[in-house]
């Protein structure tokens, strides 16, 4: 059934993985909602945490407290054939007062197909990283904005730092822009000093204690991280899996004999304390391991996205045991586990 002339759509899809903007977007459906509808509902659900018959029977059934519903899917792409047949019967014939988005950072081709075809292609939203030119004008006008003088020495670190997309960008200029402060100058030294050694934890200060081997202190960064809000299991992996090929980079040059820092230099790692981490790990693990563990990290993020949240905070503990105490080394039994649910 299609949507009232003039009102907002049922179904929008949202790919890509540019947060930031995605974000802005629902933030803006969410005020066309509120003008129709101030008391409408809103929640937002995981694949891996409810059923999908579930999700579908919220958007059906009306609500005794409000008119309007607003329901998010977050990683859509995690939906399994059978229930992206039920999905997509819905999507066929969606409900006139509620408004489903399903969100991916992937394409649509990492949609499942009954899924993506029966959405209209004017309700498909895709959100690109920006260019590393808009990147930095980001920033720039960002502290702008705030009367701070940001060195490109600075912005250079921000940009390496921070996972590239606007959301997470955001976070941490507002983080910056909170410690420093209207009329300050902020160089790459107060970059590299603020993000390691903030009373808040994050994926690099995670990667800074796995590198040094610090098992209860990773566990403690980790229980922190996600206590916070600031991270999910899945956000993790792909921070970590981003410095372990680095590492892996870096530890390659080594080989061949060239020094640490003319090594980092070469793969591009700035920062004292950042190169400072990087070298500490470069020792500690060797070229082997290391390769071991980015297959780790994937087996794992495999694994993750098939499991329920309450248990994806042991199973993110147990991937550190295996990658701090056994360097990447798992019994050939869940090894085999691991390639079934890959």
């Amino acid at each position: 059934m299609a949507a009232k002339k003039g009102s907002i759509p049922p179904v929008f899809l949202l790919l890509g993985p540019e947060e930031g903007e995605k974000a802005a977007f629902i933030a803006e459906i969410k005020k066309r909602i509120a003008a129709e509808d101030p008391g409408y509902e809103s929640t937002r659900f995981y694949p891996y945490e409810t059923e999908i018959s579930s999700i579908v029977g919220v958007l059906r059934n009306g609500s005794l407290f409000s008119s309007r519903k607003l329901v998010i899917i977050q990683n859509v792409e995690a939906i399994k054939r059978d229930d992206a047949a039920l999905l997509g019967e819905y999507l066929k014939n969606p409900s006139t007062d509620a408004t489903l988005i399903m969100v991916s950072n992937g394409m649509e081709r990492d949609i499942a197909k009954a899924i993506a075809s029966a959405v209209p292609k004017e309700h498909k939203k895709m959100f690109w990283e920006l260019f590393e030119n808009q990147k930095r004008s980001w920033l720039a006008n960002y502290f702008g904005r705030q009367h701070i003088e940001v060195s490109p020495e600075a912005l250079d670190l921000i940009l390496e730092l921070v996972e590239n997309n606007t959301r997470e960008m955001k976070i941490a200029c507002d983080q910056l822009a909170l410690h420093f402060g209207p009329g300050s100058c902020i160089d790459e030294e107060d970059v590299d000093a603020f993000i390691f050694h903030s009373k808040e934890e994050n994926v690099f200060t995670l990667f800074a204690k796995i590198g040094a081997c610090d098992f209860s202190g990773a566990i403690e960064a980790l229980r922190k991280l996600l206590l916070s809000g600031e991270g999910n299991p899945i956000q993790l992996f792909a921070g970590l899996l981003w410095q372990f090929k680095r590492l892996l980079s870096l530890s390659g040059l080594t080989d061949l004999q060239y020094a640490p820092q003319e090594a980092c230099t070469k793969v591009g790692i700035r920062g004292k304390r950042n190169q400072s981490n990087y070298i500490v790990a470069n020792k500690n693990y060797s070229t082997d391991e290391l390769k071991h563990i980015i297959v780790l990290i994937a087996r794992f993020d495999s694994l993750v996205r098939e499991t329920r949240a309450e248990m994806q905070t042991v199973l993110t503990e147990l991937f550190l045991y295996y990658v701090i105490i056994k360097k990447g080394a798992v019994p050939e039994a869940y090894c085999a586990m691991g390639n079934r649910t890959a």
